[in-house]
């Protein structure tokens, strides 16, 4: 069974008219034919075909029994017609173990990927959090070894973790908001200027910039307690 190249449903569905045309629609030929035959020779068709799917030795014993007083000629028409069959359904098994085989393959690369996948992403994942663990290390001003102490309790605390994402995700969502306000007051600047330009405006004036409070650690605040206010805080907006 040829593979998916393209991996999509049409040639899933050519591929699988292919093997049926080469297998199932062959053996169904051979098949009718053996019945024919069978009738033939006055021996029951469905006798034969039980005879089958036997295991070797007990096949072989059925079959010489069931073909016991057919005409030479015709016994040999339909033990012809039975390995035709029988090779049709060989042929089929072994595709159905290569196409198995193959699909093992491919399961095993797949889950291969996931692993390596799962692997990058933890480890952008210990990037990102060592990341915000020096900002915060930063905003409160702490030297180098105690920057180095407090990114090792980050590090190991799931629930500062989970507090530090909440804060990234908020500044993340006021500059965007930031950024957005930044365009609209240039569009608004570039319109005053074109109306100056007309003449319909004698001047312009500077616009001024938002005013706010300090973003900062508060004085005396530890590592801990600045990561969850500003955790608190970002959950209020």
């Amino acid at each position: 069974m040829r593979p998916n190249v393209s991996g999509t449903l049409p040639e899933a569905i050519e591929i699988t008219n292919d093997f049926k045309r080469k297998y199932d629609e062959a053996r169904s030929a051979h098949v009718d034919k053996l019945k024919n035959l069978s009738e033939l020779a006055d021996i029951k068709p469905d006798e034969l075909l039980s005879a089958l799917s036997k295991a070797p030795k007990e096949k072989y014993r059925e079959l010489d029994d069931i073909l016991s007083g057919a005409p030479s000629a015709l016994k040999t028409k339909i033990l012809s017609a039975i390995d035709a069959i029988e090779t049709i359904d060989e042929g089929r098994k072994a595709e159905l173990a290569t196409a198995q085989q193959s699909l093992s393959r491919l399961e095993q690369d797949r889950l291969a990927k996931q692993k390596e996948y799962s692997q990058q992403e933890e480890k952008h994942r210990e990037l990102a959090f060592e990341a915000i663990a020096t900002k915060m290390a930063k905003d409160l001003g702490l030297s180098p070894e105690k920057t180095a102490e407090a990114k090792k309790f980050f590090m190991s605390n799931e629930d500062l973790q989970e507090a530090a994402r909440v804060v990234l995700e908020a500044q993340t969502a006021k500059e965007a908001r930031d950024s957005k306000a930044a365009l609209q007051k240039e569009l608004d600047e570039a319109k005053k200027a074109l109306s100056e330009y007309r003449g319909s405006s004698p001047s312009l004036s500077s616009g001024t910039g938002n005013e706010g409070g300090s973003d900062g650690p508060r004085k005396d605040e530890d590592y801990a307690a600045y990561i969850l206010r500003k955790a608190r805080e970002a959950s209020g907006r």
